[in-house]
């Protein structure tokens, strides 16, 4: 983060008074969101797997968002006017977007977010442009659903099978197939 406040003074987006307050309190939360990704991509008994990307993603990144979104001003911004910690807010919730992020619930985030990522923001040509995402959860394995028995879903087990495809296969599937 010592880079990240050094880039901000750059670009002169520290702020004074309690707007730099609350800047370095948000570098501060966009750090404990990036160490949510981490955990993510690299935690846990089974690391970069589906489930532990849908608990930080669905548990654990919308308490952060739900904190996030009740500070926000009506500048529309955590402070009066766009800092940093706007900006690196902003950052991790664009790497949230990679992952399936749903801001619906967080308007004001949401808001914040395209003021500065989106249309004519500051970060917005960057965005447009940006590399592919280092943090990119699995897609899941694709799921059969037919009985376990050599019929129509035949050659669909083989061709996954041929092609070494990690699929699942739900050989009691009921009414459903």
């Amino acid at each position: 983060m010592a880079i990240a406040r050094y880039c901000a003074r750059l670009a002169n987006l520290e702020g004074e008074g309690a707007d730099w307050a609350t800047s370095q309190m948000m570098m501060e939360e966009s750090n404990d969101i990036s160490n949510l990704y981490v955990a993510a991509k690299y935690r846990g008994e089974a690391p970069d797997t589906h489930a532990n990307w849908e608990k930080v993603m669905k548990e654990e990144l919308p308490k952060h968002l739900a904190m996030l979104e009740v500070k926000i001003t009506e500048s529309g911004f955590f402070g009066s006017k766009m800092c940093a910690g706007d900006v690196a807010i902003a950052s991790v919730i664009n790497m949230g977007l990679d992952n399936d992020l749903d801001l619906a619930p967080f308007p004001k985030l949401q808001a914040m977010y395209a003021a500065i990522c989106l249309g004519e923001g500051p970060c917005a040509s960057y965005i447009a442009s940006a590399p592919g995402p280092y943090f990119k959860r699995p897609t899941p394995p694709p799921v059969l659903f037919y009985w376990g028995m050599k019929a129509r879903a035949h050659v669909h087990v083989m061709l996954l099978t041929a092609g070494k495809v990690d699929f699942k296969w739900e050989q009691d599937p009921g009414d459903y197939k």
